[in-house]
């Protein structure tokens, strides 16, 4: 009777260690599925600030305005005949309750891009039309913008929403 008891016992434990086996990596995994999903999202800001500049370069270079508009209900963005799609999970946009444009958070956030008619202008003499692009992960609560202040000098600027606005580059 005492080694059936034994035995029993000795399961008991052996599934409690398993079962926490098991939560612990899935927590892992959990957590590092996070960290990947943030890392998609700024690869694609990254990207798109790549093509800002190649499309400013190219603008000056040929000497000829060049444009890329923003689609958001196909959640892409293109130029010429070049056409990019967002990664599945990352839209264009913000989450509930984040307030821009980063350099005056003040008001909500309404709409994905703050460029005119969707379209970023690159012009001749190096300039680019003022605006923000927002970018986020559906089920993530980080947003990042891409921003192109007004002013005689173009330079791009990358800030990251967690808690608030910080600038990354």
């Amino acid at each position: 009777m005492k080694t059936i008891q034994r035995t029993a016992g000795s399961l008991l434990i052996e599934l409690l260690l398993v079962c926490a086996v098991v939560a612990i990596v899935m927590t892992l995994s959990v957590s590092h599925s996070n960290g990947i999903k943030r890392l998609t999202v700024r690869a694609e800001i990254e990207k798109m600030r790549s093509l800002f500049w190649y499309l400013q370069q190219r603008a000056v270079v040929l000497n000829k305005e060049m444009t890329l508009t923003f689609d958001v209900a196909k959640q892409t963005y293109y130029f010429d005949s070049v056409v990019e799609k967002l990664p599945h999970g990352v839209q264009f946009g913000v989450i509930n309750g984040v307030k821009g444009p980063p350099s005056d958070p003040k008001t909500a956030v309404q709409l994905p891009t703050t460029f005119e008619k969707q379209q970023v202008i690159f012009r001749p003499d190096g300039t680019i039309s003022s605006g923000t692009v927002y970018l986020h992960m559906q089920t993530n609560s980080v947003v990042y913008a891409l921003t192109a202040p007004v002013g005689d000098i173009s330079f791009l600027r990358i800030y990251r929403y967690d808690i608030g606005w910080k600038l990354i580059s």
